[in-house]
Order: structure tokens, then sequence, then C-alpha cells
């Protein structure tokens, strides 16, 4: 399914300090629909989440949603200029 024919026309890779309390951050994000992926991970921070979304004020306002969340001490917000490479589970076998 292409999300850009559902009006999903901006792409963003989101980085997430939790300070700790990563368990119940996981928990919390898993309400949010546009989230397309997310990755518990090494490094300066603690998930890397892919979402998507309808503009950039819809992206906005789910960036300050993810800030309220109780245990984020950070939220780096980067949107894709351009799609290089977007594969969908079995697409890059060609199945």
């Amino acid at each position: 399914m292409d999300p850009t024919k559902l009006g999903f026309t901006h792409t963003a890779v989101i980085l997430i300090q939790t300070g700790g309390r990563i368990e119940s951050i996981k928990t919390s994000i898993m309400r949010f629909s546009n989230i397309v992926s997310a990755y518990q991970t090494t490094g300066e921070f603690d998930l890397v989440l892919i979402a998507k979304s309808r503009g950039t004020d819809d992206l906005a306002y789910f960036a300050s949603q993810l800030s309220k969340i109780h245990g984020v001490q950070r939220v780096v917000t980067d949107v894709a200029l351009d799609i290089i490479k977007e594969n969908m589970p079995g697409q890059c076998l060609g199945i």
C-alpha cells in the first residue's frame, strides 16, 4: 500500500532519549497510528521512530505529543526530503 494515496505525504525520522523509562515509553508510543516503524537502539538515543504524516502541521502536533510522554527527555525530528528507497517486507525479495 502506498501511504501517499492515503494522504501521508511526509516521512520523519524521530529520535527519542528516555532517561531510563524506556518500557513505559514503548507502551505509550504504540497508540500512535502514524508510526510505521519503531526501534530500541544503542547510542545517544534510546528509540528511533519512522513516522508518516499528512503535512508539517500534523507532524509538529505528533512531535509535541511525543514530548509530553512521561519520561521522554528529548525528541529530535528530522523530515525526509526525498525517499531514496522504501520497501514493504518482501518487496526487496521480489515477492
